[in-house]
């Protein structure tokens, strides 16, 4: 097969490979069967954690995972050494943990066939929308800079975080969209924190009034 379309066809994982080796034990003749395999291996507790996690985009924080998916610091040291999440640097030498895109396909799709998507994308929105309100203020004080690159460590989380408020909570979305307007205008970010205010304003139209107008004062997003 040519490179690009094994490219493609990656995007749809776990159809790439579908047959295997004939000679293989079962569990290791397609690669959704395998992972599979190391999933049903799992502790009940890391089985009840290890789909949550799938909610996070490029990592998270351990304290992100406690509170997101319930995970503990034990529970997921156990994943790490079973090699179903893998151990990073974050900012300032900090621990950080993420699923390989694989992994994390794998987990969400558990996690929307237990009917449990709804509540951890909820919860992840929930923490990622405190995250912002406690580091907005230190965006205008001496700590600025750490506390951008916090931000931008978690960029990805807050953008999944936001889409999903924007369908669920947009009042909610929009209030998180106020707290980021500093790092959107200081970071470079200014097209699409238009993007954002413009599309919540719009979704939230029932928002708290001091919400709304915060984000209206922020003139620069109608331009």
């Amino acid at each position: 097969m040519p490179v690009e379309e094994i490219q493609r066809r990656l995007e749809r994982r776990f159809a790439l490979l579908t047959h295997g080796d004939r000679l293989a034990v079962p569990r290791h003749r397609t690669l959704l069967s395998a992972i599979d395999w190391s999933y049903q291996l799992l502790q009940p507790d890391e089985r009840i954690a290890f789909p949550a996690l799938a909610v996070f985009v490029g990592g998270f924080s351990i304290e992100a995972a406690e509170a997101v998916a319930g995970c503990s610091l034990d529970v997921l040291a156990a994943l790490v050494d079973k090699s179903m999440v893998v151990l990073a640097k974050g900012v300032g030498g900090r621990a950080r943990y993420l699923l390989l895109e694989t992994m994390r396909e794998f987990g969400y799709q558990r996690l929307k066939d237990a009917g449990s998507e709804d509540g951890a994308r909820r919860r992840h929105f929930e923490h990622f929308a405190a995250f912002v309100h406690e580091v907005s203020p230190e965006l205008r004080g001496p700590n600025q800079p750490a506390w951008k690159e916090r931000l931008d460590e978690e960029l990805s989380n807050i953008r999944a975080a936001l889409e999903w408020g924007a369908a669920k909570h947009p009042g909610a979305a929009l209030a998180m969209a106020v707290d980021l307007t500093w790092f959107w205008k200081t970071r470079g970010h200014m097209r699409e924190g238009r993007a954002w205010f413009k599309r919540l304003v719009e979704a939230a139209p029932d928002a708290p009034p001091a919400v709304v107008a915060a984000a209206i004062d922020r003139r620069w997003w109608k331009s």
